[in-house]
């Protein structure tokens, strides 16, 4: 008969401690990260459709996948549990609840996994928005109100806790209030991407049932509302490594190898640290200014734009107001059409404007349209100053709105 002691139990309740101090460090230095990874991988998709691919612009969406993805793939979903700042709010409002009533309201077993598909209806409409070219505004978007209160500095405008994206916002705390983890089970797209990728994961949680008793306090405690009684390996993609299963187990009955502790700290930091070093690759590799470049520019006093519709041929440059700083651009028509736009110079964050120019020139050379396209969510500021910059190139009337809303937080 085996014999269990708790002497390694007293380890784990100190997990979620871990935990916590991870989410609090990631929502601190990466606020940003899971808007940063659904957006790379919007931006990827439309690059491959349209067949417009730039590795030169396409480096910084790449970097963050290479951070988030392979990890995901082989170790599961830790930054859901560690790194996420929006599953950190979740969890927060969740045991805020938690210090009024200790009542935890649920649903069915079948309900709850009926709700689960709704993130995969909402990644479906992701891909189907991307696919038509379409955006999602800033102001019907959570996550980026979210992103701009994560800091102090975003709420010197309160403009925007009036927007859809804010009510949508609203709902998702009241919901995290009632369900723990509410939006990542339900709503989370990049969480249904990750527990695709994740079904097969090397990393587990192994719970032999012959030695487990009748409590079900695994199931009772698991944050993400699977079912734990039903299988001796836990290896679902829907389970984010928070390990409150590990840590309430009355009788020490679930193992992992390595160590959680261990296990959960290389995992976070590799991905945390994989995020840093792509990302100062990218600044390294990315072009600077080119002087033979600028050289070549220039801008004829005839009117760019002729009587047809289309462009004079030449060499045009242009400059707009971006987050903060100054955007230059050199616009290159040949046969009547745009070609070819550059950035000659600009002090915004670098993979911000990298988004903007990437999916903006893209659908710039396909459409000839500089003045009616959406600005890229989450470089919403870098958009704006890229299409006046184009626009004042060709000589076209372009309202610029980084003039008239002063630029909170990143973008």
């Amino acid at each position: 008969m085996k014999v269990f002691t708790h002497s390694s139990r007293r380890t784990h309740v100190w997990l979620p401690r871990l935990r916590h101090l991870f989410q609090l460090g990631a929502f601190v230095l990466l606020p940003g990260l899971f808007a940063e990874g659904f957006a790379a991988v919007g931006q990827i998709w439309r690059q491959a459709l349209t067949g417009t691919w730039n590795w030169q612009t396409m480096a910084a969406p790449v970097a963050v996948l290479l951070a988030l993805f392979p990890l995901t793939i082989l170790w599961g979903r830790f930054f859901c549990g560690f790194l996420c700042s929006f599953g950190a709010l979740g969890d927060l409002l969740w045991h805020l609840s938690r210090r009024f009533t200790k009542r935890k309201y649920g649903v069915s077993a079948l309900w709850e996994r009926r709700l689960q598909y709704g993130k995969f209806l909402v990644l479906a409409g992701a891909f189907v928005l991307w696919t038509a070219g379409l955006f999602l505004p800033d102001r019907a978007d959570p996550w980026h109100i979210f992103g701009l209160y994560t800091t102090p500095s975003g709420w010197t405008d309160l403009s925007w806790f009036v927007t859809p994206g804010a009510v949508l916002l609203a709902v998702i705390a009241v919901g995290s209030l009632v369900v723990e983890r509410f939006f990542c089970r339900y709503l989370c797209p990049l969480g249904a991407l990750f527990q695709l990728l994740s079904g097969k994961r090397l990393f587990v949680l192994r719970k032999p049932r012959e030695h487990c008793g009748p409590c079900r306090l695994c199931t009772w405690q698991c944050s993400m509302g699977l079912d734990l009684t039903r299988t001796d390996v836990v290896r679902d993609g829907g389970c984010i490594n928070c390990f409150e299963c590990l840590a309430h187990c009355p009788k020490d009955n679930i193992k992992t190898t390595p160590a959680p502790a261990l296990s959960s700290s290389v995992a976070a930091l590799g991905v945390a640290g994989l995020y840093f070093a792509g990302n100062v690759a990218v600044e390294k590799a990315a072009p600077g200014l080119s002087p033979a470049a600028v050289a070549q520019s220039e801008q004829s006093g005839q009117p760019v734009r002729t009587t047809q519709g289309t462009y004079r041929d030449g060499i045009y440059r242009g400059s707009g107001k971006g987050f903060k700083s100054t955007i230059e651009v050199e616009v290159t028509v040949r046969g009547g059409k745009i070609t070819a736009i550059t950035v000659l110079s600009h002090n915004d964050t670098r993979r911000y404007l990298q988004r903007a120019v990437t999916d903006l020139t893209a659908a710039i050379l396909a459409t000839q349209d500089v003045t009616g396209l959406h600005p890229v969510t989450g470089a919403t500021y870098s958009s704006y100053g890229f299409q006046e910059a184009v626009a004042k190139a060709l000589q076209i009337p372009f309202r610029n709105p980084n003039y008239a809303e002063e630029p909170v937080l990143r973008h």
